[in-house]
């Protein structure tokens, strides 16, 4: 029992196990929080110009090079403007569907997959374009 009292601190397995789980979180901070920062910027960019009124009077493809240009300027490479479904709604609303999914390589061959499907927007248009 006076052994007991006398040692402190941690084992050699102890520390390893914490460096391990702490070097697993940090790779993991290190791959995710990009893909949810380019989210969150294509969501400010396609924001700003539903509310601000700007793509009220423009066209499906006139929105599309506008979203270009702003993804260019960003550094957006989680989506391509292709994929960013432009249309005109037959109530002469106007629908940005920008939902995507990407995956993501984490350690050897465990890939991890972050879906963004909360990226739609429909706003009333000028029906003249």
């Amino acid at each position: 029992m006076n052994t007991l009292s006398r040692q402190r601190g941690l084992s050699m397995l102890s520390i390893l196990t914490i460096l391990f789980a702490a070097s697993f979180f940090l790779t993991c901070g290190v791959k995710i929080i990009p893909l949810y920062l380019d989210a969150w910027t294509i969501d400010k960019a396609i924001k700003k110009g539903v509310e601000s009124g700007e793509f009220k009077t423009l066209s499906p493809r006139q929105i599309s090079r506008k979203l270009s240009t702003t993804f260019d300027m960003n550094r957006i490479e989680a989506i391509k403007v292709g994929s960013i479904k432009v249309k005109r709604l037959k109530s002469g609303e106007m629908s940005i569907d920008a939902n995507y999914e990407k995956r993501v390589p984490l350690i050897q061959n465990i890939d991890v997959v972050v879906k963004f499907d909360d990226l739609t927007y429909q706003f009333a248009s000028n029906p003249e374009y």
